[in-house]
């Protein structure tokens, strides 16, 4: 018999059974997912990343496709690698070199989590011949202490006038 000061841990509170829950698991968003699209059911005003893979995704996409001077603030922030597009023609087979070097800096300066693996690019023509798009496919991994992941692909293309 229990004391008359005690009090039972069951009256303390919310009671679970054996495989019965209260309320659904939510985990917090990680961040912004882009492109922008509004929210619905989970996210606010705007859709969220739940995954961290997946942020750190947009994240390294956002790195790559910026120029040097795009970002308020920031200006070094980037790979700028527009400016390295539009040589495309005269650098020939030196391009991947210079792109690679550049890519590398950029992670190595604003997301050093990110290990850089594998690095292709193409050049597609299309009908019109003023028009050429350069795909460039970047294969990474992350290692940190609380978030591990590889096999990641990031493919981005680029036009040239």
């Amino acid at each position: 018999m229990a004391h008359p000061d005690e009090i039972d841990f069951i009256s303390s509170g919310l009671y679970f059974t054996s495989g019965s829950t209260s309320s659904e698991v939510t985990t917090l968003a990680v961040g912004v997912k882009l492109p922008l699209e509004l929210g619905t059911e989970r996210s606010d005003l705007f859709q969220m990343n739940f995954d961290t893979a997946a942020q750190v995704g947009d994240n390294f996409k956002n790195l790559v496709n910026t120029n040097h001077g795009e970002r308020i603030g920031s200006p070094g922030y980037g790979a700028n690698l527009s400016p390295l597009i539009s040589e495309y023609q005269e650098l020939g087979d030196d391009f991947e070199a210079a792109a690679m070097d550049r890519i590398q800096a950029a992670v190595t300066a604003y997301m050093p989590e990110v290990q850089l693996q594998t690095f292709a690019s193409r050049l597609v023509e299309d009908n019109d011949p003023g028009m050429l798009r350069i795909d460039l496919e970047i294969g990474y991994s992350v290692l940190t202490p609380t978030v591990s992941f590889s096999g990641r692909r990031l493919n981005v293309s680029f036009m040239l006038l």
